[in-house]
């Protein structure tokens, strides 16, 4: 079963749906009348809406009967609060309710706590056991949790005596009549306040009298036949500031109200539930993007680049937007939408990824020990997951900064569905334009432009069905102009001064998850995408990529009882792919440095391939096996690889041990396969007869609570890698022929070392974290040679992030980057090479040398002010506040007597503002 630990987010939405309580059958209080309406406050059939997290959804309230009022509180007029504590269960009902505080209120007297003779606290947990909510899900997988539910006994009229009856021989009261409503709206979102309570009241001591009622589902209340006169209004909701007023109150006209209720706080990370998931993997790191929408970092607001301060992930280079995961390349990172595989994550330079944050619903990352649900990648695993679109109204933001502008609308589609459409365009073109000096012997013609479009939709027809779409589409295009193309590539090459690149990706995600009870769903996915890569320069070098992909997954579970859970699936890709390269000695290999001086033109290769189809298919099987406190999860995933025309099979186990004091062990080992990329396995550029690539990966730590909102994790990981490719001179016979190798699999691989992450969870006004990892990447060129340095070796990585709420919708925060400098290959010298007339370096022994080591700290502030129907903020962020030199590559001159160095970002403000309504 899983459980959820209390939160701010599900008590403040379940605590704030309070039902008031009435008496009992006439019978049972003689010559009592049943209180006005203006005493009860209708139960919502639909939970408050507020903020859900990534995909948890709390209980929402089906059937609440009301609890009988006790009869020795009505006689000695004595209303009363009741907090009950209910254990929700996966099917809806109430299996455990208990009554905690208790506040009893004589009329006309201060609130004191109960003593427990008027009976408040049995009466609530009587009808409290009653009580039916759809349950709690995460997905569509109902989970048990805990939450406190808020009773008010309210006080009815006093009833009538037969002298006062007789003494003012008033006829019988017709049906009650409203005489004052309102609405309430959320300032700055314009969405509705259910659960507040608003309370009208005048006079003092024995002449004071009020009432109170509580807004509904639709942020509506109603009071009937309140007295003529000046009543004093307060609305109070907790996490909002309260309001207060005064209204003339009318017996022969209705008094309407709209009342802007305004949000304690602006920040993101409030009332976000966070949801203690099942832990199976060793080193998932989950967090919602109210976690980390306010990390400071190159670019303000994109949550997904937080990621380069999680442990186990290495430093890219400046504007490369690598995900290097323990010591494996980037291209060993798979990386997912929803599940569904796409290319690339950012825009060019990693200045933005491809989906803006307002459609992320949480982000997974997986450094290693992964579930066998993914695989075709030796590194780690990067997931964003779709946020669950529940607008109450059509909803938008405008975000402006100095390097792009982004557009977001979202809006309901009756009570079952919704829409949103979100689009950036950048204009970096015209910042560098103004940046870049005169001098160096270019011009800048689109550099780098990037757009990105998404479409989202979800609808839910009935609890057990729920279908989401997302259409998403990324392009950018980088063109430059060399003053002298010779200097690139020689007088006798270039027939233009032209360089572009642009890459871009379109995908149609349909995503259907069906769960007709608490042991049975289905997850389904389809996907259909195309992917392209065009590089041309000087008008004689091209790679052009072209790849039509058909993806689709599905994930049966099955829950035999609360100790046994079954996975199975298939995780399929059909692609086709047209492939067209013109480039000096192949694309680029790991760890080489080109020591080939002969004439470029003597050097290039060409290929050309039509109409390329392959097809990947995985059927996997995992099982989670509950035993006391003990969790192990195994797994098998059988992998067909089209490309390489060759299956693997990785067999994966996971282990958590729960001990006493919050602490828990876990371990893991796992076998993963991986095909060489495409261009690898082409006749001309590589050799088709290479193998899978391998990996076995070893992980074993432990998690510690160590208060309600500090955790402190650590784990010690070691990963082999084999077969993996290499360049070689070699000559092998194909097809009768000798011809050059090549690439083959000899190579080999180890990355070891520990990681730690301490997290201070957001409590009050602070939120952070310190991730720190020691490790060394290795690779073995050849059998029986020494291991040398990985290119994205980096011995110690160093992230502090903090975020603080200063108060009145400010917001600082800071971060702070240590990391030791990538290896690099020196140069030793060089030699005159005559038929070129220049010199040609001379390299010393790879990666024996690191440049210095990366430090940088940023910091960032936001405010925001806060309108009836609208919100503005703006932001500040200092990249590099402290204009470190960061040295990201080495130069040289003309012989290679004398070098500099290429340095990374100085001191970058980024400015922006932000409209949200």
């Amino acid at each position: 079963m899983i459980r959820h630990s209390w939160c701010l987010g599900i008590l403040l939405t379940l605590a704030a749906s309070e039902v008031s309580a009435q008496p009992g059958p006439q019978p049972e209080v003689p010559g009592a009348e049943a209180p006005g309406p203006e005493a009860e406050a209708p139960v919502s059939e639909t939970p408050p809406a507020t903020p859900t997290g990534p995909v948890v959804n709390p209980p929402a309230l089906l059937e609440a009967p009301p609890p009988v009022f006790p009869q020795r509180a009505l006689a000695d007029r004595v209303h009363g609060i009741v907090v009950v504590e209910l254990t929700i269960s996966a099917e809806g009902s109430v299996t455990a309710a208990a009554a905690g505080s208790v506040t009893v209120i004589p009329e006309g007297d201060l609130p004191r706590a109960g003593d427990g003779r008027y009976g408040f606290g049995e009466a609530a947990v009587a009808a409290a056991q009653q009580m039916v909510f759809r349950p709690a899900t995460y997905g569509d997988q109902p989970f048990e949790v805990q939450i406190n539910y808020t009773y008010r006994f309210a006080l009815p009229p006093k009833p009538a005596t037969p002298a006062d009856t007789a003494k003012d021989e008033e006829p019988p009261k017709g049906p009650a009549q409203v005489n004052f409503e309102g609405s309430l709206l959320e300032r700055g979102s314009r969405s509705v306040v259910p659960g507040a309570t608003i309370t009208v009241y005048r006079g003092k001591g024995d002449d004071a009298e009020g009432f109170e009622a509580t807004s509904t589902a639709d942020g509506t209340f109603q009071f009937y036949d309140l007295p003529e006169g000046q009543w004093k209004v307060r609305i109070e909701r907790e996490g909002y500031i309260p309001v207060e007023t005064t209204e003339a109150i009318s017996t022969t006209e209705v008094v309407s109200g709209k009342y802007w209720i305004e949000k304690g706080s602006y920040s993101e990370y409030d009332l976000t539930i966070e949801a203690e998931r099942p832990k199976k993997e060793v080193n998932r790191r989950s967090l919602s993007v109210a976690q980390i929408a306010k990390v400071p970092g190159p670019i303000s607001d994109d949550p997904v680049l937080v990621i380069e301060n999680l442990p186990g992930v290495a430093r890219s280079t400046v504007a490369s937007g690598d995900i290097i995961v323990r010591g494996s390349g980037p291209q060993d990172t798979g990386v997912f939408v929803n599940g569904v595989a796409v290319p690339l994550i950012y825009h060019f330079g990693g200045l933005k990824s491809v989906l803006p944050s307002k459609a992320i619903g949480g982000i997974d990352f997986y450094p290693g020990n992964y579930s066998v649900q993914y695989g075709r990648a030796t590194g780690g695993i990067l997931d964003l997951k779709l946020k669950r679109l529940e607008p109450d109204i059509v909803h938008g933001s405008v975000d402006i900064s100095v390097l792009d502008t982004s557009l977001y609308l979202e809006a309901p589609i009756g009570d079952k569905a919704a829409i949103a459409v979100a689009g950036r365009r950048s204009y970096i073109d015209v910042v560098l334009a103004n940046t870049i000096p005169d001098d160096i012997g270019l011009a800048i013609t689109s550099a780098p432009r990037y757009y990105d479009y998404q479409l989202l939709g979800n609808y839910r027809p009935k609890a057990a069905h729920e279908f989401r779409w997302l259409a998403l589409g990324s392009d950018d295009l980088l063109e430059l102009l060399f003053d002298d193309p010779a200097d690139q590539a020689g007088p006798n090459i270039a027939t233009s001064n032209d360089f572009s690149a642009r890459t871009s990706f379109q995908r149609l995600i349909n995503d259907y998850r069906y769960t007709p009870s608490e042991k049975l769903s289905n997850h389904a996915r389809f996907s259909i995408g195309r992917d392209n890569l065009d590089f041309s320069a000087l008008g004689q070098f091209r790679f052009e990529l072209t790849q039509l992909t058909t993806t689709i997954r599905n994930t049966f579970t099955y829950k035999f009882n609360d100790n046994l859970t079954l996975d199975a699936g298939i995780d399929s890709q059909l692609a086709r792919v047209d492939l067209s390269i013109r480039l000096p000695g192949g694309p680029p290999q790991e760890g080489v440095n080109d020591n080939d001086n002969g004439p470029v033109e003597e050097r290039i290769l060409e290929q050309d391939l039509e109409g390329k189809y392959y097809l990947d298919a995985a059927p996997f099987l995992e099982a989670s096996m509950n035993l006391g406190n003990l969790l192990l999860v195994p797994g098998l995933r059988l992998d067909y690889f089209g490309n390489a025309q060759a299956w693997s099979a990785d067999p994966r186990i996971t282990a958590r041990y729960a001990l006493p004091s919050e602490v828990a062990l876990k371990g893991g080992v796992a076998v993963v396969h991986q095909s060489p990329n495409f261009a690898d396995l082409d006749a001309v550029f590589g050799n088709p007869d290479l193998a899978l690539q391998r990996a076995f990966q070893y992980s074993v730590g432990a998690d510690w609570g160590i208060t309600e909102n500090i955790r402190l994790d650590g784990t010690l990981f070691y990963k082999t890698l084999d077969n993996v490719v290499r360049p070689t001179d070699e000559f092998i016979e194909r097809d009768g022929k000798m011809v050059p190798e090549r690439l083959d699999n000899a190579g080999e691989g180890r990355v070891y070392g520990a990681e730690f992450f301490l997290e201070h969870q957001f409590n009050g006004k602070f939120n952070g974290w310190l991730s720190y990892t020691l490790s060394r990447a290795e690779r073995k060129d050849s059998p029986g040679e020494a291991y040398r340095r990985f290119d994205f070796d980096q011995t110690h990585i160093l992230a502090l992030v903090g975020s603080y709420q200063l108060g009145g919708n400010w917001e600082l925060g800071a971060r702070y980057r240590y990391v030791t400098g990538n290896p690099s290959t020196p140069i030793i010298g060089a030699v005159f090479n005559s038929e070129l007339d220049e010199y040609s370096p001379v390299f010393g022994e790879n990666n024996s040398d690191r440049l210095a080591s990366f430090q940088q700290f940023d910091i960032r502030i936001d405010k925001t002010w806060v309108f009836d129907t609208w919100k503005f903020s703006g932001y500040l962020s200092l990249i590099n506040a402290t204009n470190h030199e960061n040295v990201e590559g080495t130069t040289y001159n003309y012989d290679y007597t004398e070098k500099g160095s290429v340095n990374g970002l100085p001191v970058l403000p980024i400015f922006g503002v932000k409209g949200e309504w």
